[in-house]
Order: C-alpha cells, then sequence, then structure tokens
C-alpha cells in the first residue's frame, strides 16, 4: 500500500499531466499547431523523468 506521502506525489503527478494535456488542447488546437502541441507533451513526460547526472549517480 502506498504511502500517504507516496500517494500525495502521483496525486500531484496526475493533476500535473492532466494540466499539461489541456493547456496543449487548448494552445495547439489548429492545424498548423498541431505538431508543436505533440512535441509539447513529450517535452513534458521526458521532464518529468529526468535526473541530472549528479543526482543519478548518488542514488546508484
Amino acid at each position: 500500500m502506498p504511502s500517504v506521502h507516496q500517494q500525495t506525489t502521483n496525486d500531484d503527478k496526475t493533476a500535473a499531466r492532466l494540466r499539461v494535456e489541456e493547456y496543449a488542447v487548448e494552445e495547439f488546437s489548429t492545424e498548423l499547431l498541431r505538431p508543436l502541441g505533440v512535441n509539447y507533451r513529450k517535452f513534458c513526460a521526458m521532464e518529468e523523468t529526468y535526473q541530472p547526472a549528479k543526482i543519478r549517480a548518488v542514488l546508484v
């Protein structure tokens, strides 16, 4: 069972994903801008999993 902190973190991540999706739909809804919306979503997803090299070295 996840701890309260883990559940809060998961809830925060879910809320952030929903905000990203909502923003992308609103701002990149025209046909011409739609590819930028795809890139925006990918960038936000990559940013979520990014760990600087120094932190990664400490975790390993």
